[in-house]
Protein backbone atom coordinates (compact mmCIF):
# COMPACT_ATOMS: atom_id res chain seq x y z
CA UNK A 1 0.00 0.00 0.00
CA UNK A 2 1.32 3.45 -0.87
CA UNK A 3 0.51 6.92 -2.10
CA UNK A 4 -1.84 5.60 -4.77
CA UNK A 5 -4.22 4.33 -2.06
CA UNK A 6 -3.29 6.52 0.92
CA UNK A 7 -3.59 9.81 -0.95
CA UNK A 8 -6.22 10.69 -3.52
CA UNK A 9 -6.38 13.80 -5.70
CA UNK A 10 -9.59 15.43 -6.85
CA UNK A 11 -9.68 18.31 -9.31
CA UNK A 12 -12.26 21.00 -8.52
CA UNK A 13 -11.46 23.28 -11.44
CA UNK A 14 -9.75 26.70 -11.62
CA UNK A 15 -6.57 25.12 -10.27
CA UNK A 16 -8.06 23.85 -6.99
CA UNK A 17 -6.83 20.37 -6.04
CA UNK A 18 -8.19 18.40 -3.10
CA UNK A 19 -5.70 16.00 -1.53
CA UNK A 20 -7.60 13.44 0.51
CA UNK A 21 -5.82 11.64 3.34
CA UNK A 22 -7.05 8.08 2.90
CA UNK A 23 -5.03 5.80 5.16
CA UNK A 24 -7.81 4.00 6.97
CA UNK A 25 -9.20 3.93 9.49
CA UNK A 26 -7.87 7.17 10.99
CA UNK A 27 -4.79 8.30 9.01
CA UNK A 28 -2.41 7.03 11.69
CA UNK A 29 1.07 8.34 10.95
CA UNK A 30 3.91 6.05 9.90
CA UNK A 31 7.25 6.84 8.30
CA UNK A 32 5.98 5.55 4.96
CA UNK A 33 2.73 7.52 5.06
CA UNK A 34 4.55 10.74 5.95
CA UNK A 35 7.03 10.21 3.11
CA UNK A 36 4.22 9.57 0.62
CA UNK A 37 2.45 12.73 1.76
CA UNK A 38 5.62 14.81 1.53
CA UNK A 39 6.30 13.56 -2.01
CA UNK A 40 2.74 14.45 -3.02
CA UNK A 41 3.01 17.98 -1.59
CA UNK A 42 6.30 18.51 -3.43
CA UNK A 43 4.68 17.28 -6.65
CA UNK A 44 1.61 19.52 -6.24
CA UNK A 45 3.80 22.49 -5.41
CA UNK A 46 5.72 22.05 -8.67
CA UNK A 47 2.69 21.70 -10.95
CA UNK A 48 1.71 24.88 -12.78
CA UNK A 49 -1.90 23.70 -13.07
CA UNK A 50 -2.29 23.59 -9.27
CA UNK A 51 -3.11 26.96 -7.71
CA UNK A 52 -4.47 25.90 -4.31
CA UNK A 53 -4.49 22.69 -2.24
CA UNK A 54 -7.28 21.55 0.09
CA UNK A 55 -6.45 18.77 2.57
CA UNK A 56 -9.39 16.57 3.54
CA UNK A 57 -10.18 13.17 5.03
CA UNK A 58 -13.11 10.78 4.50
CA UNK A 59 -12.82 9.32 8.00
CA UNK A 60 -14.42 10.23 11.33
CA UNK A 61 -10.93 11.18 12.53
CA UNK A 62 -9.03 13.70 10.41
CA UNK A 63 -5.84 12.22 11.86
CA UNK A 64 -5.47 10.27 15.11
CA UNK A 65 -1.74 10.93 15.42
CA UNK A 66 1.03 8.35 15.30
CA UNK A 67 -0.12 4.86 14.29
CA UNK A 68 -0.15 2.26 17.06
CA UNK A 69 2.32 0.05 15.19
CA UNK A 70 4.82 2.88 14.63
CA UNK A 71 7.56 3.53 17.20
CA UNK A 72 7.26 7.31 17.73
CA UNK A 73 10.79 7.55 19.12
CA UNK A 74 12.38 5.92 16.07
CA UNK A 75 15.00 8.28 14.62
CA UNK A 76 13.78 7.67 11.06
CA UNK A 77 10.20 8.49 12.02
CA UNK A 78 11.23 11.64 13.89
CA UNK A 79 13.32 12.84 10.94
CA UNK A 80 10.50 12.15 8.48
CA UNK A 81 7.97 13.89 10.73
CA UNK A 82 10.14 17.00 10.70
CA UNK A 83 10.79 16.89 6.96
CA UNK A 84 7.14 16.29 6.04
CA UNK A 85 5.63 19.10 8.05
CA UNK A 86 8.37 21.56 7.16
CA UNK A 87 7.59 20.75 3.52
CA UNK A 88 3.86 21.37 4.09
CA UNK A 89 4.50 24.62 5.97
CA UNK A 90 6.87 25.83 3.23
CA UNK A 91 4.71 24.78 0.27
CA UNK A 92 4.58 27.70 -2.16
CA UNK A 93 0.92 27.09 -3.01
CA UNK A 94 -2.00 28.15 -0.76
CA UNK A 95 -2.92 25.25 1.53
CA UNK A 96 -6.25 24.82 3.33
CA UNK A 97 -7.07 22.15 5.91
CA UNK A 98 -10.74 21.14 5.77
CA UNK A 99 -11.04 19.40 9.13
CA UNK A 100 -14.10 17.19 9.40
CA UNK A 101 -12.96 15.11 12.39
CA UNK A 102 -10.63 15.09 15.35
CA UNK A 103 -6.97 16.04 14.84
CA UNK A 104 -4.82 14.64 17.62
CA UNK A 105 -1.15 14.22 18.45
CA UNK A 106 1.25 14.81 15.61
CA UNK A 107 -1.75 14.67 13.26
CA UNK A 108 -2.65 18.16 14.42
CA UNK A 109 0.38 19.36 12.45
CA UNK A 110 -1.61 18.85 9.23
CA UNK A 111 -3.81 21.73 10.41
CA UNK A 112 -1.20 24.01 11.98
CA UNK A 113 1.11 23.79 8.96
CA UNK A 114 -1.57 24.81 6.44
CA UNK A 115 -2.18 28.47 5.61
CA UNK A 116 -5.84 28.24 6.60
CA UNK A 117 -7.54 25.83 9.01
CA UNK A 118 -11.30 25.31 8.78
CA UNK A 119 -12.85 23.04 11.40
CA UNK A 120 -16.30 21.55 11.69
CA UNK A 121 -18.24 21.85 14.93
CA UNK A 122 -17.80 19.06 17.50
CA UNK A 123 -14.24 18.37 16.38
CA UNK A 124 -11.41 18.26 18.94
CA UNK A 125 -7.73 19.15 18.80
CA UNK A 126 -4.81 18.19 21.03
CA UNK A 127 -1.15 17.31 21.13
CA UNK A 128 0.03 14.25 23.04
CA UNK A 129 1.51 15.97 26.08
CA UNK A 130 4.50 14.70 28.03
CA UNK A 131 2.83 11.65 29.60
CA UNK A 132 2.79 9.55 26.42
CA UNK A 133 2.55 9.52 22.65
CA UNK A 134 4.91 11.28 20.29
CA UNK A 135 7.45 13.78 21.58
CA UNK A 136 7.80 16.38 18.84
CA UNK A 137 11.27 17.14 17.41
CA UNK A 138 12.89 20.47 18.28
CA UNK A 139 12.45 21.86 14.76
CA UNK A 140 8.70 21.23 15.00
CA UNK A 141 8.53 22.81 18.47
CA UNK A 142 10.31 25.89 17.13
CA UNK A 143 7.84 26.11 14.24
CA UNK A 144 4.88 25.80 16.61
CA UNK A 145 6.24 28.55 18.86
CA UNK A 146 6.56 30.79 15.79
CA UNK A 147 3.12 29.98 14.42
CA UNK A 148 1.07 29.73 17.61
CA UNK A 149 3.16 31.71 20.08
CA UNK A 150 5.09 30.67 23.17
CA UNK A 151 2.18 31.13 25.60
CA UNK A 152 -0.16 28.89 23.62
CA UNK A 153 2.54 26.22 23.24
CA UNK A 154 3.32 26.37 26.96
CA UNK A 155 -0.33 25.71 27.74
CA UNK A 156 -1.20 22.95 25.29
CA UNK A 157 1.99 21.03 24.48
CA UNK A 158 2.89 19.62 27.94
CA UNK A 159 -0.65 18.87 29.11
CA UNK A 160 -2.25 17.24 26.09
CA UNK A 161 -5.22 19.52 26.77
CA UNK A 162 -8.11 18.76 24.42
CA UNK A 163 -9.58 21.80 22.69
CA UNK A 164 -12.96 22.23 21.08
CA UNK A 165 -13.24 24.18 17.82
CA UNK A 166 -13.87 27.54 19.49
CA UNK A 167 -10.82 27.21 21.75
CA UNK A 168 -8.79 26.00 18.77
CA UNK A 169 -9.77 29.14 16.88
CA UNK A 170 -8.92 31.32 19.87
CA UNK A 171 -5.48 29.68 20.05
CA UNK A 172 -4.84 30.23 16.35
CA UNK A 173 -5.05 26.58 15.32
CA UNK A 174 -8.22 27.19 13.30
CA UNK A 175 -9.21 30.27 11.35
CA UNK A 176 -12.82 29.47 10.46
CA UNK A 177 -15.55 27.36 12.08
CA UNK A 178 -18.09 25.39 10.03
CA UNK A 179 -21.38 24.15 11.41
CA UNK A 180 -21.61 21.01 9.28
CA UNK A 181 -19.95 19.12 6.43
CA UNK A 182 -21.67 21.22 3.77
CA UNK A 183 -20.46 24.46 5.32
CA UNK A 184 -16.98 23.00 5.76
CA UNK A 185 -16.68 22.33 2.06
CA UNK A 186 -18.28 25.61 0.99
CA UNK A 187 -15.89 27.60 3.20
CA UNK A 188 -12.90 25.58 1.99
CA UNK A 189 -13.75 26.21 -1.66
CA UNK A 190 -14.38 29.88 -0.94
CA UNK A 191 -10.95 30.30 0.66
CA UNK A 192 -9.30 28.38 -2.18
CA UNK A 193 -11.06 30.42 -4.87
CA UNK A 194 -9.96 33.62 -3.15
CA UNK A 195 -6.34 32.52 -3.63
CA UNK A 196 -6.18 30.82 -7.03
CA UNK A 197 -5.49 34.08 -8.87
CA UNK A 198 -2.55 35.07 -6.68
CA UNK A 199 0.76 35.44 -8.49
CA UNK A 200 2.37 32.10 -7.68
CA UNK A 201 5.95 33.28 -7.36
CA UNK A 202 5.05 36.33 -5.27
CA UNK A 203 2.86 34.24 -2.97
CA UNK A 204 5.60 31.66 -2.53
CA UNK A 205 8.12 34.41 -1.80
CA UNK A 206 5.86 35.99 0.81
CA UNK A 207 5.29 32.62 2.51
CA UNK A 208 9.04 32.14 2.69
CA UNK A 209 9.44 35.58 4.25
CA UNK A 210 6.71 34.88 6.79
CA UNK A 211 8.32 31.56 7.73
Amino acid sequence: MGAQTWLNRRDHGTGITELQLGKGPDNGLTTEFLKSFEDEIISLGAEDAVNAIILSSPFAAFCSGTASDQNPDCAEFQAQLTSTFQTLANCGKPTIAAVNGNAHGAGLLFVVCCDIGIGRSRTTYRFDGVTGGTMLPQQIIDMLKYRLGYTVCRRILPTGQELGPIAARNYGILDILAEDQEDLWLYSLREAKARVHFDASRYASLKEQLG
